[in-house]
């Protein structure tokens, strides 16, 4: 992929699947060629119709863009990923790799062999080692390849919604030097991302837009397909205090009483 002059990003995304093409320029810089966002509708939730779902959405971009065979970088689904921040004393760094794999045996919610998993680790501090922790299991992994696989794209990378967001945000803002809140609100899962130089906090939280759907559905007795509908054409945000219909929001002068 690093002697190709463009490359494919795919987002599988609970509620969406997101394609974007990227042209690498002269200066280390990339430019974005084009980019689709397929809406996977209430099967896309499913379990037992999601890869069928996503494999008709992916064919039915790639053949209106008539994008060529290639390599792709992947983002996994957020509900379906498993990160963490970890940290332990300070220790010799013959004994950091043992430790992370200890660390990793003890937090990630699955056993090593059924997941596929990777470190990073951060900047910490004089007496602290902090390292974090990335992990998906292997089905997902064998799933995305074969959708990717179904239009011709083998996949040279597969990262986190969150990892990808703050990875996004330190290639836009450079030399930002303030401190950032991202608040990434998905379908099934919610990114918090706190970045101040160097250093930075993720949380991945398992609330989304799909809760709004469902309380909806619920109260108002309609089928999910049906509320989600409705939020996405007429949903508004509340913005406190008492609610006023906005289109009543100017009201006509009321007409003068004769002789006045």
């Amino acid at each position: 992929m690093a002697d190709s002059p463009t490359f494919i990003s795919i987002n599988f995304g609970m509620g969406s699947l997101k394609v974007a093409e990227f042209d690498r320029l002269g200066d280390g810089m990339l430019f974005l060629r084009d980019y689709v966002v397929r809406p996977l509708g209430f099967e896309g939730s499913m379990e037992s119709r999601r890869e069928a779902t996503l494999q008709t959405a992916i064919s039915e971009i790639f053949a209106e863009r008539q994008y060529a065979p290639g390599m792709v970088t992947v983002v996994a689904p957020g509900f379906q990923v498993f990160s963490k921040t970890i940290k332990f004393p300070k220790v010799d760094n013959s004994k950091v790799s043992q430790l992370i794999q200890y660390e990793a045996q003890q937090n990630i919610p699955f056993p090593l062999e059924e997941a596929v998993w990777d470190k990073q680790q951060l900047p910490g501090s004089d007496s602290e080692v902090e390292v974090l922790l990335v992990a998906i299991k292997k089905p997902l992994v064998e799933s995305l390849g074969r959708i990717c696989e179904s239009v011709k794209q083998e996949i040279t990378l597969i990262d986190a919604p969150a990892t990808a967001l703050l990875n996004a945000f330190k290639y836009n803002y450079p030399d930002y030097e303030g401190t950032s809140l991202i608040l990434d609100i998905g379908a099934k899962t919610s990114n918090v991302i706190l970045v101040e130089g160097d250093n930075f906090f993720l949380r991945s939280v398992n609330i989304g837009s799909e809760n709004i759907t469902r309380d909806f559905s619920t109260e108002s007795k309609l089928r999910f397909p049906e509320a989600d509908q409705i939020k996405v054409e007429q949903g508004f945000v509340g913005l406190g205090g008492a609610y006023e219909d906005p289109k009543m929001s100017i009201r006509p002068p009321s007409p003068k009483s004769p002789g006045r």
